[in-house]
């Protein structure tokens, strides 16, 4: 999470130390403040819990004979369930679509807090406070856009701490790689996988041609602890992505890091709105509409047949109450826009539902940063 200085000159951004911490639970305020977070108040009657706007954070709690628990790690929850099974209608779009829509536990009896919640647990009674937002549709121009961008990648960090920035070859690394590499500001390049493949290879030739430094990071896959380690992700990544994308991120957990920051461009895909795609040329009528089936096929993913008839059926009615939810908490198309109608559903669903679950988990072992607008 980083805090905001207000300056003469303008504003910048810098990650908060303990002592900015220390200094915001004197005085609480959120309004200087961006980014995910979990703040966490107790009294000796109860304790509650509030999460940010995009959901980026959330916690998992369940109720047990009368007792409650509560964790951002679903592995620890699912010691306290007696035999645990899984939500076939909640996993319906999990498994169906590109990512769920809202912001169901696929667990049973396993509760997940939605964005921009606040839960209370007092004398063992839990209650949720949870409201639907609307960001401020700001108007940026170009220039606008790049400054807000720029002063992300300038942001203040500790002293005898590095950024490490996550170059894949992409559009949207190559366009923070452009702004860190005009900032003049001291950094380290890596890549994740293996030399032979495309985007390494990309990567690499753009790390020459600007004189720059570029570290391979690439898992020994006769490793023991990366094998032993694997249904640990899969637990905290809650199957967004298969068990092999860990082959490249456990090099996460290497000493690399030490001392760095990593910097990532994966959220630049939101602005691309890379999944939404397919609705936007359906059409703004498949919305207005609300024809469930044809938004059903634009988001559909395509994943391996392996349950059975009765459970498929589970499954897409799942899938399709979860789009019918989603459209029913939206605004109207026709006030709000249908671009930017587009652009709320992406930060709504992808942020929380595909960004959030990989994000808390580098926040438990790693400081990571990944440059947003919203």
């Amino acid at each position: 999470m980083c805090i905001r200085d207000r300056l003469d000159t303008g504003s910048k951004y810098k990650l908060m130390s303990q002592v900015d911490w220390e200094n915001y639970f004197i005085k609480p305020d959120l309004s200087n403040l961006s980014g995910h977070f979990l703040k966490i108040t107790w009294s000796d009657s109860g304790l509650t819990i509030t999460n940010d706007k995009p959901g980026l954070k959330t916690i998992f709690y369940l109720e047990v004979n009368g007792e409650v628990y509560f964790s951002t790690n679903l592995k620890v929850i699912l010691r306290f369930l007696p035999n645990p099974e899984i939500n076939l209608p909640a996993f319906g779009s999990k498994w169906l679509l590109f990512n769920p829509l809202n912001y169901n536990s696929f667990i049973q009896r396993i509760k997940k807090l939605p964005p921009n919640s606040e839960l209370s647990i007092v004398y063992g009674n839990i209650k949720v406070k949870s409201e639907e937002y609307l960001f401020e549709q700001n108007k940026y121009t170009t220039d606008q856009f790049f400054s807000e961008l720029n002063k992300l990648v300038n942001i203040e960090i500790q002293e005898n701490y590095k950024i490490s920035f996550g170059l894949s070859g992409g559009l949207d690394s190559r366009l923070l790689l452009a702004l860190f590499y005009t900032s003049k500001r001291d950094f380290d390049i890596h890549s994740f996988g293996f030399g032979y493949e495309a985007d390494v290879e990309i990567a690499s030739e753009l790390a020459k041609k600007l004189n720059l430094k570029h570290n391979i990071l690439f898992s020994d896959l006769s490793d023991k602890s990366l094998i032993d380690s694997i249904p640990e992700y899969i637990s905290n990544n809650e199957l967004v992505e298969p068990a092999s994308t860990y082959l490249r991120l456990y090099k996460l957990n290497d000493g690399y890091f030490n001392n760095k920051i990593m910097l990532d461009g994966a959220n630049g895909e939101i602005y691309r709105r890379q999944f939404l795609n397919r609705l936007y040329y359906t059409g703004k009528s498949s919305i207005s509409n609300k024809n469930v089936d044809k938004i059903f096929s634009a988001l559909n993913f395509n994943r391996a047949d392996i349950f059975k008839n009765d459970s498929n059926q589970i499954l897409l009615d799942g899938a399709i109450d979860d789009i019918q939810e989603r459209l029913n908490k939206m605004p109207d198309i026709n006030t709000f826009g249908f671009e930017n109608y587009l652009d709320l559903l992406n930060i709504k669903t992808r942020f929380v539902n595909y960004f959030g679950p990989e994000q808390m988990r580098l926040d438990s072992f790693i400081t990571s940063l990944m440059p947003c607008l919203l």
